[in-house]
């Protein structure tokens, strides 16, 4: 029996080396990381998901649409921003939302704000889920399209015709938007609010809050 103790151990030896220089020279952690930890962070903090600027009928909770976007939503197109006070992504797009809009606030702030853009009306609401009323703070579970409960998540709402009525219609995006610098961020989130306005006064005639 002792006799056999030294070839065991041999065995295991030889194995133990033959995976090591399995792993050294393929690609399994290569992939494992790039298809499982990187794919669990993203989904973890949130900023960078996988999504689409396709506009909805559909509030992503299956509310109806809060009274004061049915409201603001007569004067023009809506774009709201939620951040929270403790967000890094948020800290990037401030700028980018300023001066896009050309407004001004602090990321504690509740605002809201009737802007001019390319000579059309929209209302600014910038919402910080930690410094806001109750209302405000759930409406972000309505917009959430694509289930990322995360932010800054931005929401532009404007208005289609549907089946004999005019009813809200709405895009939600996040994070940094996949996108490497403010300037791309900034020509990004235009684009969606050109289509917003585009959108609005082709159907706003006939809408009823």
């Amino acid at each position: 029996m002792k006799s056999l103790l030294p070839v065991q151990v041999g065995l295991l030896v030889v194995v133990a080396i033959t995976l090591g220089g399995v792993l050294l020279t393929t690609s399994v952690y290569s992939d494992v990381e790039n298809n499982i930890v990187k794919v669990l962070c993203l989904s973890c903090i949130k900023l960078e998901p996988r999504t689409s600027t396709a506009f909805t009928f559909q509030t992503a909770n299956g509310d109806p649409h809060p009274a004061f976007v049915r409201t603001n939503l007569t004067t023009g197109p809506i774009v709201i921003m939620y951040s929270e006070d403790v967000c890094d992504a948020c800290e990037q797009m401030y700028p980018v939302v300023k001066h896009l809009l050309n407004v001004s606030f602090n990321k504690t702030d509740m605002l809201v704000k009737h802007v001019t853009y390319h000579d059309s009306n929209v209302t600014f609401l910038f919402i910080n889920i930690d410094h806001t009323t109750a209302v405000l703070q759930q409406s972000r579970a309505t917009y959430d399209k694509d289930y990322v409960n995360g932010v800054p998540m931005f929401t532009f709402i404007t208005l289609r015709y549907d089946e004999g009525t005019v009813r809200p219609y709405y895009t939600s995006v996040y994070g940094t938007l996949g996108l490497p610098t403010p300037e791309q961020r900034e020509a990004f989130l235009a684009g969606i609010l050109e289509d917003s306005i585009h959108l609005y006064h082709e159907n706003r005639v006939g809408y009823q809050p």
